[in-house]
């Protein structure tokens, strides 16, 4: 196979990017230019350094009440998303990081049905993780897992920075 050759006589080949790739790209030297980039925090997932975990909640509990606020003028068949509903409720509500199947069920106005096929999506991707409850056999909890806190995490100090 010939391929072209530079000026120094090594072979070169071309790349395509999509426009999406050229968006990634140009967000990520954006923020390896800003001088608060910390690549070491960023790549084991922690937070922004400026967003305190106050701030993180406060943000999950503003976009959970914007998510009611198009459900009352919308409805939820038009923009549902239960499974990100119920991640939101176990995140932002720190008294909530564990709850029965039944509590997070009516926490996010979801039929009962609904909520455990959505809870065996979450679960499956380590997202959440199912107990049984040590006081009453009948009842199983969730609870957020540490993966699905951490990548909460994540995306809202990300929002965070982006909005500062």
């Amino acid at each position: 196979m010939n391929r072209p050759l530079d000026a120094v006589g090594e072979e070169t080949c071309s790349v395509s990017f999509t426009a999406r790739d050229v968006r990634d790209a140009a967000r990520l030297l954006g923020r390896i230019a800003d001088a608060r980039f910390q690549p070491a925090a960023h790549m084991v997932g922690l937070a922004h350094p400026e967003a305190d975990q106050n701030k993180l909640v406060s943000r999950a509990r503003a976009a959970l009440a914007e998510r009611r606020r198009r459900k009352q003028h919308f409805g939820s068949g038009m923009l549902g998303e239960p499974a990100w509903d119920m991640l939101l409720i176990l995140y932002s509500e720190q008294h909530l990081s564990r709850c029965s199947v039944g509590q997070l069920s009516r926490s996010a106005e979801l039929p009962p049905t609904t909520a455990l096929r959505w809870l065996e999506y979450l679960e499956q991707r380590g997202l959440v993780a199912r107990r049984q409850n040590p006081t009453d056999a009948r009842a199983v909890l969730v609870e957020i897992t540490d993966q699905g806190r951490q990548a909460l995490n994540l995306y809202f100090s990300e929002t965070f920075a982006s909005t500062r």
